[in-house]
């Protein structure tokens, strides 16, 4: 403990010292370099080489050492890796790319290993991801789908034939979720074009009349005052037209409220 007390105390003197004669003892670097400097390139380039030599021999050791001292504390690590990537922040998007598209394939695997590991913190990241730029993922999404919509809807289709019950009760939350927003773009879709949407209706109707009579009439069970009233104020709008219409129905025409 005494022996770092007196480093630490040693360093803060010279510093001190440093910052007082800062233009004094720059100047006296500057001569000395000046003075010999081809003798201090020389031995800058040998301890290089040297450097290199020793790594070349030991890289196994020094890299295990380095992946050690990571290990001990990541967060230091990468804070330190994007202080030094801020400083030329495309440089190293570039590398990171052409060192990405030489080693696609073991990548890629890299990943899908570690997903598959851990898929909740995944989809939790990816969540993070479009939280913060939601535009850039929705137009993502939309140009992907564009081009394989296909395949896509295929694997769509499957999936819900696969699990029917699962589907439908997400579709009916989602209805019930949504139920003012569906209906409102329902409505906005008829009213651009009614008689495609009766005509529709009606096959539809064709097809299965005993189906929608036995709905229609579940439905007015149900809502039975509502729709009474509902027509009783039509009728009171127009008492003739109603009545021409009920002598129409007695003769056995056809007629429409």
């Amino acid at each position: 403990m005494k022996a770092k007390k007196s480093v630490k105390k040693a360093r803060a003197k010279s510093k001190a010292y440093y910052d007082g004669n800062r233009e004094k003892l720059n100047a006296r670097s500057k001569a000395y370099f000046k003075k010999n400097r081809v003798k201090i390139l020389a031995k800058a380039c040998y301890d290089k080489n040297r450097a290199k030599a020793y790594y070349d021999k030991n890289h196994e050791k020094i890299k295990a050492q380095r992946r050690a001292q990571y290990a001990q504390n990541p967060e230091k690590r990468r804070a330190y890796i994007r202080a030094y990537q801020a400083k030329d922040p495309e440089k190293y998007r570039a590398r990171a790319r052409a060192y990405y598209d030489k080693n696609r394939e073991k990548i890629n695997a890299q990943r899908r290993a570690q997903h598959a590991q851990n898929p909740e913190k995944r989809r939790a990241q990816q969540r993070a991801k479009r939280a913060k730029n939601p535009e850039k993922y929705k137009a993502t999404d939309r140009a992907y789908y564009a081009k394989n919509c296909e395949k896509m809807n295929a694997q769509a289709k499957a999936r819900r034939a696969e699990n029917r019950e699962r589907y439908r009760a997400y579709d009916r939350a989602y209805k019930d979720k949504n139920r003012e927003k569906i209906n409102a773009k329902a409505k906005a879709r008829r009213a651009k074009d009614p008689a495609k949407y009766r005509a529709q209706a009606k096959a539809r109707r064709a097809k299965n009349p005993e189906k929608y009579r036995a709905q229609a009439k579940a439905y007015y069970d149900k809502n039975r005052e509502k729709l009474n009233a509902e027509k009783n104020a039509r009728r009171a709008k127009d008492p003739e037209k109603r009545r021409a219409y009920d002598r129409a129905r007695r003769a056995g025409n056809e007629g429409c409220t």
